[in-house]
């Protein structure tokens, strides 16, 4: 269904009607790195980023990059590697039972800090017994990222952490 839609989506915007239009292609193929079909055989850069695309009235299209998430990941590269500590916490639903999870990065000697924690917001009294805890190293950034994004980890989320801090 989803495929049918954004045919549509596509064929509206290809219309010739002079009237404005905007299209935005954002989902990123987490295989490639790039948006969803852009494979950028002609080395043009098109798909390396999320874009909005505008048609003018006068039938010129218009491009913009969206360069924001590019950006923050930076600033957040840039705060680890001066040995800031981001993370954040979260609630998941898992088999209708809500979990508390917290997550966090630092980088100590070279090496690149990640702490996992996960509890049953219903055991929480009884931490001992059913909190998990998990500390991992990894040589560098990269691998700490898709450490986290296989744990299905946003790393957009992570921000300073104003508690008291796992490292």
């Amino acid at each position: 269904m989803l495929l049918v839609l954004e045919k549509n989506k596509l064929k509206e915007f290809k219309k010739k009607d002079g009237i404005v239009r905007y299209r935005k292609d954002c989902p990123i193929d987490s295989n490639t790195g790039r948006v969803y079909g852009h494979n950028d055989h002609e080395g043009t850069g098109h798909g390396s980023l999320p874009y909005i695309n505008i048609k003018r009235s006068d039938r010129i299209t218009m491009r913009i990059d969206l360069y924001m998430v590019d950006l923050y990941i930076k600033k957040l590269i840039t705060a680890i590697e001066n040995g800031k500590v981001r993370g954040f916490d979260e609630i998941k639903n898992i088999n209708g039972e809500n979990y508390l999870f917290e997550y966090a990065i630092k980088k100590e000697d070279e090496q690149y800090n990640t702490y996992l924690f996960h509890i049953p917001e219903n055991k929480m009294e009884m931490y001992e017994d059913y909190a998990t805890e998990e500390f991992s190293e990894f040589s560098n950034i990269e691998d700490a990222f898709n450490y986290f994004k296989l744990q299905d980890v946003d790393i957009r989320k992570f921000a300073p952490i104003k508690r008291t801090l796992p490292f």
